[in-house]
């Protein structure tokens, strides 16, 4: 089976970290490994889907970091915000977003996923980690 993307996902990087998508076969994934986060926008995630295709995905968040520090989360396709979560991390946990974030994704769109430490300017270790499927 193929393994493509924009990532080198053999060698010395076979998880494929990265901002980029990475394919097996029918399959996508792509993985930020970890971004410090601070009181500027960085981008965990950012992407183009080819023309001939759409995805169906689900994308997971989290911390590693236990701080009070809260943070805003947005999700872009074409530079038009799609979903936008506020993490109110008052209680000092660490915070894994469980539950992935549903996403249909359009050929020929560029997805970008960013945070911003709202409380902070010191920098905090967040993941992105998004899995799917391409259609045709």
């Amino acid at each position: 089976m193929p393994i493509g993307g924009g990532n080198p996902v053999s060698g010395n990087n076979p998880s494929g970290i990265g901002q980029t998508l990475n394919y097996i076969g029918k399959h996508v994934y792509a993985n930020s490994g970890l971004v410090s986060v601070a009181q500027s926008t960085t981008t965990l995630l950012k992407f183009s889907t080819a023309s001939s295709s759409y995805i169906l995905a689900g994308l997971q968040f989290g911390c590693i970091n236990k701080v009070s520090e809260d943070f805003d989360l947005e999700i872009k396709i074409d530079g038009q915000t799609i979903m936008g979560i506020q993490i109110d991390n008052s209680n000092q946990e660490y915070f894994y977003g469980m539950y992935p974030i549903e996403l249909i994704i359009p050929p020929s769109s560029v997805v970008e996923v960013t945070m911003f430490n709202i409380s902070s300017d010191t920098g905090r270790d967040w993941f992105a980690i998004m899995t799917g499927e391409v259609y045709a």
